[in-house]
């Protein structure tokens, strides 16, 4: 079953750790809606981009 999910997912922890940036900054919003949202996605987009560079990067 997660064999065939695997060849997807190749580098599941960055991917968990983009997952839970978003969800954090959810959780955030969630707990308090009078925060600013549009600072909050530009610095999840920001992170993400970094961690994706960075986790989804080939070894040569």
């Amino acid at each position: 079953m997660f064999k065939d999910l695997y060849l997807y997912i190749k580098h599941p922890y960055t991917a968990g750790t983009i997952i839970v940036i978003w969800l954090g900054t959810l959780g955030l919003y969630q707990a308090d809606p009078n925060l600013p949202i549009v600072p909050l996605i530009f610095v999840d987009v920001v992170i993400s981009l970094i961690l994706a560079f960075i986790g989804f990067r080939s070894a040569r």
